[in-house]
């Protein structure tokens, strides 16, 4: 076999293992790139309580909190309060509350968004009920904390001048059972 031939096969072996390998690096670089932008309403994650040092301006924000179920979710799920006025800097706890009103266990998890998009990367959030899976025993209500602030670095970004209400908006879904880390509330 010539050397022409066998660059052909070695080429579209090369070619087919790039197209592999890129489509499994392609979730975690796609999270990476959302939470690195904020794209997708993807929020940052403040490590333990490191909110320390952190100036509160005068600027004001309010926060809305929106509630959705996942299709055929047995589950009744709201946020405690419609909205919260709050300095930028400044910490918040807000809350929702669930209640299982089925006869049978609910184990799940929400996902969350926040609009605009474009403010995402300015919320922290230090802990929240979406970090982790939840199991509400029949008739069984939870309440659900999100303690969070807006970052101050927000107030050094021109494009975000014009941004006065931060929605958060979670949504419920039901899950298998996880066999480690399941927090019963």
């Amino acid at each position: 076999m010539s050397n022409n031939k066998r660059i052909i096969p070695i080429a579209c072996f090369a070619l087919v293992a790039v197209m592999v390998a890129v489509s499994y690096a392609s979730v975690p670089l796609y999270e990476w790139f959302c939470r690195v932008t904020g794209y997708g309403g993807t929020i940052n994650t403040a490590i333990g309580d490191n909110h320390d040092g952190v100036e509160i301006s005068d600027r004001e924000v309010v926060i809305r909190f929106d509630a959705n179920i996942g299709e055929g979710v047995d589950l009744d799920f709201k946020p405690e309060q419609v909205s919260l006025p709050l300095h930028i800097g400044e910490k918040a706890l807000a809350n929702y509350v669930s209640v299982n009103p089925s006869e049978d266990p609910f184990f799940g998890m929400a996902t969350f968004n926040v609009t605009p998009h474009r403010a995402s990367s300015y919320v922290s959030k230090i802990e929240c009920f979406c970090f982790s899976q939840h199991k509400l025993e029949p008739g069984e209500e939870a309440l659900m904390p999100v303690y969070f602030y807006i970052d101050p670095a927000i107030e050094e970004d021109e494009e975000m001048n014009d941004i006065h209400t931060i929605t958060f908006s979670y949504t419920f879904f039901e899950t298998a059972p996880w066999e480690s880390e399941m927090e019963s509330h």
